[in-house]
């Protein structure tokens, strides 16, 4: 107790050295229960499932976490390993009961299975029984109560797509934990064939369903798809081997560790995760530098209290506790912070963070332990060196412990600012990148482009819409298309084999459905020949391709040029077999970005719609969209009457394909200010405490002649060299972080010599401001006030 009241003494006495203490340490665990925060959010997705370590999903293409639908019927029936098989196909679906329709993003058929392979908490209801109809339904809590409010859903219907009526026979709780897909409407996987209007349940070649396994335990997934290529070659599909790159992924991998669901966040967890201990290392760091800068001070108080009785333990004991209670003191306002600023934090970065998901027994442990670890790290020096030193040494005025060139002073804070550049380099490398992405030319213009979903209407009423919207002024162009620019939606295809380059065994395209004035609504450029045109009935069977076609196939013009790739015809035994599918080339459009830029652009070809579009881009006039908005909801009720008018922009579209990327930028911004302003307090801190020793140097320095300039560059210069070192140890770990990082992306910023040297520039003019003014001061005070003792 005794100890505990001096600690307390202390901090009063010198208020300075507290707030600065206190602040660097606070603001370095709020920024570590931010990270922490993050991390644990993202490493509990999917962790929810009981089976967690026994579901599998099979990967039918490289790219796409989707395969065909008789894959899971197969697996259960030739595969021991499989003891249950899951399908689920999710569709966006117009949902309606009895008033306004809604469209619902997450609405899946699924087996019965799910019950008993996924883990559910279900409300009421049978659920098992609800998908073994074909007409029954489940629903979360949120669509009960969006679609019926407080009345008992169970028996209630609800009308598909305007035609098809689901009865609801169960209730699940809304997930609190996240999941990489979590449904708000699970429907019979029986009826999606119906509701698709296509073949979805016995396809081998329609890659539209999630395929999980639940594989008995203790099952080796490596050997299990060791096992995949003679299943394959049992299949005698023509072509199976070639395109198909089957793989059974582990459901606790599936969201972490690949991109088949998102860009691999591990890549993430790793770089926040480094970023949080950096910052604990440079809390400890400051602690450290500021508690021996004030030894000198309190050397005759230790003294003192050695000569009255005191034992070197106990004097350890009470530094060691005066670390500890400082820690504790910033674990809590930073608790306190987070809890306040965390709602603020989500609105600014577009996070759904919670400190709840670190309450558990292991985190609490660990966070224990880290603490201990830093109370130890950070009290272990100051009361080695304070309680070692000689009474008569101390009370002489000789320190040789805190001395200025302490080679222990100059690694911290050398370790201090190496941490601040690397988080400014991060910060600049992340932000220039995303500068690089939303300026650099994708080869279509995605400004003032409206894009609608069509996804329900036929042909007819496609082309009608369409025509009606050409009509509405300041609509410049539009174009119904299978995939817009940027999304990602294309289809793949086989080419004929004279088309695959010699001594290459890569015959994938892409296959993108259009219509004549998709380069118009786009503003992509049509380098050669013309555009199709589907008032031509002769351009049914023609092509246009891209420039890497172009480069791919070895051509320097298209003249007298054909294209072509396989299609299928299937047999009255169910099997099929390829037919190729030839047309002429008439014309070759510029390249541009179809998916993000995170991947080359790869061959295309360009066919005439075929029917099955779904999206369809306006082009608008510059100007306000208030005038043009109105006018074509009325054209969508007009052939739509009972759809609901939805539509999104394409920059929009561009922007959120990179949320995450513009998260870490944000997130990171705000690391490299913490690290920044810690850096500087802590040298703040440190200059101060130096220049109460320095006092009488400085003051005979003047006697001699020496101008405040000179005392200034003197003292200054001993800093500047510290920082130059500090970011020449940073700059390798910095460049390695940030390139891989980068290579993330297929187009990215080179790390030049530049974007090295601004952090260093940065953090220069950053510690001369926070240096200058007690050096200045210091500098130009009065010898006689500091020699008049001596």
């Amino acid at each position: 107790m005794q100890n505990f009241k001096r600690v307390i003494r202390q901090m009063k006495r010198q208020p300075l050295h507290t707030l600065i203490v206190l602040g660097s340490l606070t603001l370095s665990i709020f920024s570590c229960l931010l990270i922490g925060a993050f991390v644990s959010d993202e490493l509990h997705v999917d962790r929810g499932n009981k089976n967690l370590n026994e579901i599998v999903l099979f990967r039918q293409f490289e790219a796409s976490p989707l395969s065909g639908g008789q894959f899971a019927t197969d697996f259960k029936l030739r595969f021991p390993q499989v003891e249950d098989a899951v399908r689920m196909k999710p569709m966006n679906l117009l949902v309606a009961s009895g008033g306004e329709g809604f469209y619902e993003s997450e609405f899946y058929f699924a087996d019965p299975a799910i019950v008993d392979v996924f883990t559910f908490q279900w409300i009421k209801g049978t659920p098992k029984q609800a998908l073994e109809m074909a007409n029954g339904v489940v629903i979360s809590e949120q669509i009960a109560a969006k679609y019926f409010g407080y009345e008992d859903p169970i028996g209630k219907v609800l009308t598909v797509n305007g035609k098809t009526r689901f009865i609801v026979q169960a209730v699940f709780a809304d997930s609190k934990q996240r999941s990489h897909i979590q449904p708000a409407l699970m429907a019979s996987y029986k009826s999606a064939n119906e509701v698709a209007g296509y073949n979805v349940t016995t396809n081998y070649w329609g890659p539209g369903s999630y395929t999980y396994l639940q594989v008995k335990k203790g099952t080796d997934i490596q050997r299990f798809s060791a096992l995949l290529p003679a299943y394959l070659k049992s299949l005698n599909d023509p072509n199976a081997p070639f395109v198909w790159k089957p793989a059974f992924i582990p459901l606790k991998d599936l969201y972490l560790r690949t991109s088949l669901i998102s860009n691999s966040p591990i890549t993430y967890v790793y770089i926040f995760s480094g970023a949080g201990l950096l910052l604990l290392l440079l809390a400890g760091f400051n602690y450290i530098n500021l508690a021996t800068a004030k030894v000198a001070m309190r050397q005759k108080n230790v003294a003192i209290q050695k000569i009255l009785g005191s034992s070197i333990q106990s004097l350890r004991v009470a530094f060691m506790l005066e670390a500890m209670i400082y820690i504790i003191l910033s674990f809590l306002l930073a608790v306190l912070l987070s809890f306040l600023f965390m709602p603020m934090v989500n609105r600014w970065t577009d996070f759904d963070l919670s400190l709840t998901v670190l309450i558990t027994p292991v985190n609490l442990l660990a966070a224990f332990g880290f603490l201990c670890i830093l109370t130890v790290l950070s009290g272990t020096y100051p009361a080695l060196i304070t309680s070692s030193a000689k009474p008569i040494t101390a009370l002489r005025n000789i320190n040789p412990f805190t001395h200025s060139k302490s080679p222990l002073r100059k690694i911290l804070v050398v370790g201090q600012f190496a941490v601040s550049f690397i988080m400014i380099l991060v910060t600049l490398v992340v932000y220039n990148q995303l500068h690089f992405i939303k300026e650099k030319n994708v080869g279509y213009n995605r400004d003032q482009v409206l894009t609608l979903d069509l996804r329900d209407a036929g042909k007819n009423e496609k082309m009608r819409f369409k025509q009606m919207v050409l009509d509405v002024p300041r609509v410049e162009a539009a174009s119904v298309c299978l995939g817009l620019p940027g999304s990602n939606v294309i289809l793949g295809q086989k080419l004929i084999e004279e088309l695959v380059p010699k001594g290459s065994d890569d015959a994938s395209v892409f296959q993108l459905t259009i219509d004549k004035d998709f380069a118009k609504t786009f503003g992509v450029r049509l380098l050669q020949g013309r555009m199709l045109d589907e008032d031509r009935e002769a351009d049914q069977g023609k092509f246009l391709i891209n420039e890497s076609a172009m480069k791919k196939f070895g051509w320097k013009d298209i003249e007298g040029k054909f294209v072509g790739y396989y299609t299928y015809q299937y047999k009255a035994d169910g099997s099929y077999e390829e037919v190729p599918l030839r047309g002429e080339v008439v014309g070759v459009l510029a390249d541009y970005n179809h998916s993000d830029l995170k991947s080359p652009i790869e061959a295309t070809l360009f066919s005439l719609n075929s029917g099955y579009e779904s999206k369809m881009g306006i082009k608008l006039k510059g100007g306000s969209l208030s005038a043009v908005l109105p006018l074509l909801e009325q054209k969508w009720h007009t052939v739509f009457p009972d759809k609901p008018f939805s539509y999104t922009f394409l920059d929009d579209a561009f922007n959120k394909s990179y949320s995450k990327e513009i998260q870490t930028g944000k997130v990171f911004a705000a690391f490299s200010g913490v690290t920044i302003f810690i850096s500087c307090m802590g040298l703040f801190g440190l200059v101060f405490f130096a220049l109460q020793r320095r006092q009488r140097e400085m003051s005979i320095r003047k006697v001699l002649g020496a101008k405040v300039s000179d005392i200034a560059a003197t003292i200054s210069k001993e800093f500047f060299l510290l920082i130059l070192i500090a970011c020449l140890l940073g700059m390798p770990v910095a460049w390695i972080s940030v390139n891989q990082w980068l290579e993330m992306f297929a187009y990215r910023i080179d790390v030049g010599a530049w974007l090295m040297l601004l952090p260093l520039l940065l953090l220069l003019i950053l510690v001369s401001i926070s240096i200058g003014w007690h050096v200045l001061k210091a500098a130009a005070s009065n010898p006689v006030n500091n020699l008049r003792s001596e």
